[in-house]
């Protein structure tokens, strides 16, 4: 999910090898309640943001405490992502996302333009066993048409969860998703492996480095972090995100 934030002051930070940067974009207000939106993106990242056709990454789907106090309803979860404008904030996703008070876990594919969801659309993947690993995929198909997809439990197929036809754009960077909903109360442990790109032709290559969209990652006490420019992981922290 893709929310605007407040933070707007620009910031560029190297760290090591495969090091984290982290970018200041224009934002927009942040929410206050608890039991509203919380994020941390990272984006692909080599000397400026990578423009492609396409991202997928191995998700690993946990249970993580949370906040019994927002209700029923999705309470946190991970996307892997393509961002195809900053500055309009229009994407499309596909991920996991958990019900942890009525005990659902389920994928899903989202896509919206502005800021603002054009559609949502929950898939079951059966037989999910948590602690798990999940494939979650977005990419390009012909013309401005992008599939968001999944292959549930790694077994090789990838099963389309929403289509978006007419989106106006044929490339986006690739960008990981951790979010929740229930401050603080609610976790975000998360670890993402295998982060690919896909070419104009088709093929798939790796993640050239990683960069923190600081602008729109508004998580309180948790940030993300490159583990090697393949793969992402998230930490407690009392420091500012990312």
């Amino acid at each position: 999910m893709l929310r605007g934030r407040t933070r707007t002051v620009a910031r560029l930070t190297l760290t090591a090898a495969f090091a984290l940067v982290s970018i200041g974009l224009p934002a927009t207000p942040a929410h206050a309640a608890s039991c509203t939106e919380e994020t941390i993106f990272i984006g692909e990242f080599s000397s400026q943001w990578a423009y492609h056709y396409g991202t997928r990454g191995d998700y690993k789907v946990q249970t993580r405490d949370f906040n019994p106090n927002c209700g029923n309803i999705n309470l946190y979860g991970s996307t892997a992502h393509v961002r195809f404008n900053f500055a309009l904030k229009d994407w499309a996703e596909a991920g996991w996302q958990a019900f942890p008070v009525g005990g659902l876990y389920n994928g899903f594919a989202e896509w919206g333009i502005n800021n603002n969801p054009i559609n949502r659309v929950a898939y079951n993947c059966s037989g999910w066993a948590l602690p798990l690993q999940g494939h979650f995929r977005v990419d390009h198909t012909s013309g401005t048409s992008w599939d968001m997809s999944t292959d549930c439990n790694g077994g090789g197929t990838y099963h389309q969860m929403g289509l978006w036809n007419g989106s106006g754009y044929t490339t986006g960077v690739p960008v990981v998703e951790t979010w929740r909903v229930g401050g603080t109360a609610t976790g975000m442990a998360d670890t993402v492996v295998s982060l690919r790109h896909m070419n104009s032709s088709g093929n798939w290559g790796n993640w050239a480095g990683m960069a923190c969209d600081l602008a729109n990652t508004n998580a309180s006490n948790w940030s993300g972090r490159s583990d090697s420019a393949t793969s992402y992981s998230t930490y407690k922290t009392t420091s500012p995100p990312c």
